[in-house]
């Protein structure tokens, strides 16, 4: 059985540390998830229970109270990509997260703002104590035009998918660790207004 931790945000079963994810079969809702989530991320990046991007798929399948499903649920890889940044960058410690990862759409989440669509089109998170790194998901989030992660403790550099999402128009990351080169292909998007 996977031990249980427990937090003052929600409890998250996980695997053990030296174990793999299971696969499921593609008939289950595990299945159905799975095999959604392997479109986007790497399949032995899934079935790492260390990674961020496994936790999340774990919170999806065993733990979301709103036990989601993708082919019905329009905002499903959004809830994904923001799981995944809430276990890269150490949701359990952050200052403000009490409505994270709860059965509500992702839109009443904190410090996170939506179009009329339910898209997630803000993420505030200035000085909510963030430690870890950023995921590669972040680019699932296609409509986000703001992206403000300043005074925290977020380590390693810009992941270089940031230039997908083409409707960025402000990256904030001034005294939040992130340090390195910047992506060349930050160059290519176009809507980037400002960058510090």
């Amino acid at each position: 059985a996977a031990p249980t931790r427990t937090t003052s945000s929600p409890t998250v079963t996980t695997a053990s540390p030296t174990s793999a994810v299971p696969t499921f079969p593609s008939s289950s809702r595990a299945g159905r998830i799975q095999a959604d989530l392997v479109q986007v991320t790497s399949e032995s990046t899934l079935l790492d229970s260390n990674s961020a991007q496994g936790q999340a798929m774990q919170w999806l399948i065993n733990s979301d109270p709103a036990q989601v499903e993708p082919s019905t649920y329009a905002t499903f890889r959004q809830r994904y990509s923001l799981a995944t940044l809430y276990f890269s960058a150490g949701g359990d410690g952050w200052a403000l997260n009490t409505n994270w990862l709860r059965d509500a759409q992702e839109c009443s989440w904190d410090l996170i703002s939506c179009d009329q669509d339910d898209a997630v089109t803000q993420i505030q998170l200035v000085g909510n104590n963030l430690q870890g790194s950023l995921p590669d998901e972040l680019r699932l989030l296609t409509s986000l035009l703001t992206f403000d992660i300043s005074l925290n403790g977020v380590e390693g550099s810009i992941p270089s998918t940031i230039s997908e999402l083409s409707n960025l128009r402000v990256f904030r990351s001034n005294n939040s660790g992130l340090s390195g080169k910047l992506p060349e292909s930050l160059g290519r998007t176009t809507a980037l207004r400002e960058f510090d």
